[in-house]
């Protein structure tokens, strides 16, 4: 079964791959093997190449980053071929886990600039952060402050994550029933006439 929610949540639909036409199927592997070797893999060049320039203070030739390239194609497809890879988290998350993820990142974030800890550049799950001597990837911090469940820093200062984001996922949905109540208001008032 396959899923896709949108970011905002408000479309989720999950389609039965065996169902789909042999082309459908081919169409989706290839756009998906597109998107893994190179969206996923220029990812991780830009990501190098901003931490060699930080480090080094110069860029990156055009050929090393070939390089980069070349290396994390091999790995990304091995990764590929050995059944590693698996549904990314946003795929198919709830809107309120979703929300409250994104919290959790903003509240960090903010923690973590105030304390001069936040890299330059782009960073990922693996984007490994040393405070206090320890040494922990982005996503271990972000499930320990989900886990944790409370604001650090802001407005909602040791208000729970989740419950903030419950709030924030429904006020949003009540914000489109009623658009989407004016519209069909609006709609019944037209005179198909005037269309």
């Amino acid at each position: 079964m396959l899923t896709y929610a949108s970011r905002d949540g408000a479309v989720t639909v999950s389609v039965d791959e065996a169902s789909l036409p042999e082309i459908s199927r081919l169409a989706l592997m290839t756009k998906g093997l597109a998107h893994w070797l190179g969206n996923e893999v220029a990812s991780k060049v830009v990501a190098k190449a901003d931490k060699f320039e930080e480090e080094t203070k110069a860029p990156a030739t055009i050929e090393t980053k070939a390089g980069w390239r070349k290396d994390f194609t091999e790995e990304y497809l091995a990764r590929l071929q050995s059944g590693e890879i698996t549904v990314e988290r946003g795929s198919s998350v709830d809107p309120v886990e979703r929300e409250a993820e994104s919290l959790a990142k903003a509240d960090l974030q903010a923690v973590l600039r105030a304390k001069g800890s936040w890299p330059k550049g782009k960073i990922d799950d693996e984007t490994v952060f040393t405070i206090g001597g320890n040494s922990r990837s982005w996503r271990s911090l972000i499930d320990a402050k989900l886990a944790r469940d409370v604001f650090s820093v802001g407005p909602h200062k040791g208000k729970s994550i989740a419950e903030v984001a419950s709030k924030n996922v429904a006020k949003r949905l009540a914000d489109k029933a009623k658009v989407a109540a004016k519209v069909a208001s609006d709609a019944a008032e037209v005179d198909l006439s005037d269309l």
